[in-house]
């Protein structure tokens, strides 16, 4: 499978481009930049995968359904963020969201199957209460979201931030058996044996 992460909107927070073959999926999409619309040239985007509902991290979304025909996905306790912008935090913003129902509503434990791609979900609160990890098993690659950066963990401080939950949820992923690479919602790559070494957040 291969990786392609496209930082979009003000924020530039990370969209993931997963391809395998010809079938590709998105994991979270700020903007519906040039950078992902070229990218999707010639690729069957089977789905828009969502890690949260804040507004840097899906005001792409619409537009990129409406173009290629994905499905979005997204826990069931974050989709009201996709459809009204004053949860997902748009309106502080001044930002334009479209508003949007879900296809896919996640819960945890579930694997996703979109052509030859493959990812379980690990419902993962604390930034938000329906935040969420894709795992990809094959390739030993965790995406993240806003739940674990390089170094550092998503703040808890803003709607629906829980700094408990986050705590169980660090110490679920510093627990996931052996190394993966982790792909981070914001800033750069790192990997799960980094973090567990050298991240404060990972020792609570």
């Amino acid at each position: 499978m291969t990786i392609q992460m496209i930082p979009t909107g003000i924020l530039r927070a990370n969209s993931y481009l997963l391809t395998e073959g010809s079938d590709a999926v998105i994991i979270d999409c700020g903007a519906a930049e040039s950078a992902i619309l070229s990218a999707l040239e010639n690729l069957k985007l089977h789905a828009i995968l969502l890690t949260h509902g804040h507004w840097d991290h899906i005001l792409g979304v619409a537009e990129i359904k409406a173009l290629t025909g994905a499905q979005v996905a997204i826990h069931q306790l974050d989709a009201p963020r996709l459809l009204r912008s004053s949860l997902s935090g748009a309106d502080n913003m001044d930002c334009n969201q479209t508003p949007l129902d879900a296809d896919i509503l996640l819960q945890e434990g579930e694997t996703l199957t979109f052509g030859n791609i493959t990812l379980q979900v690990l419902h993962t609160p604390g930034h938000t209460q329906g935040g969420v990890c894709y795992l990809h098993g094959a390739s030993r690659s965790l995406f993240t979201g806003d739940t674990l950066f390089c170094g550092d963990c998503g703040r808890t401080d803003l709607p629906g931030g829980d700094w408990n939950a986050m705590k169980a949820t660090l110490r679920r992923l510093r627990e996931l058996p052996g190394n993966y690479d982790v792909y981070p919602g914001h800033e750069q790559e790192t990997t799960l044996e980094r973090e567990r070494a050298d991240n404060q957040y990972l020792q609570c």
